[in-house]
């Protein structure tokens, strides 16, 4: 048991400072600013980058420490609750992962209703799109959590050293 905590705690630490080092560069209000630029639907990206983030790390858990300061300055732009954008993200990332990744549970699942092979990855996104789409369309109605609140100032690393700038506006 000590061990299967030791190999979690490795992989949300350093999810964690991915998700920090990228919040300390100044990269998620950029990231945070584009998704609201680019898309009418600031809660659907989200869920999607989750979505499409969670199979290539390997894990629902990394994806999710490594986004939810991006989701953070989303909800802070758009003045709508953290719990609405951290949903939205959360859904997307246990859904692709959960379901299209050929982790053992889902294989064995699989097999059981005799599909192998590359049908399981087919299956499963069958199953993972409708299933986020689901997630989003219940973080939109969901009113979780409040609305966080503006940092005036943050200090962001250029060349080395620390600057000023203003995260929100």
């Amino acid at each position: 048991m000590a061990r299967v905590i030791r190999h979690l705690a490795i992989i949300i630490i350093c999810g964690g400072v991915i998700g920090t080092v990228l919040e300390d560069i100044g990269g998620t209000p950029v990231i945070a600013e584009d998704i609201i630029k680019t898309t009418r639907k600031p809660l659907l990206a989200l869920n999607l980058m989750g979505f499409l983030a969670a199979v290539p790390l390997m894990c629902c858990i990394t994806a999710y420490v490594i986004f939810v300061s991006v989701a953070k300055e989303v909800a802070a732009k758009l003045k709508i609750p953290m719990g609405v954008a951290a949903t939205s993200l959360c859904l997307g990332t246990l859904a692709s992962y959960e379901l299209i990744y050929p982790a053992p549970a889902v294989y064995l699942a699989a097999t059981e209703l005799g599909i192998v092979g590359r049908d399981i990855v087919l299956w499963g996104l069958v199953v993972a799109i409708p299933t986020t789409l689901a997630g989003y369309l219940y973080a939109k109605r969901c009113r979780l959590g409040a609305v966080p609140k503006e940092e005036g100032r943050r200090k962001r690393l250029i060349g080395g050293r620390y600057i000023r700038q203003s995260s929100c506006r």
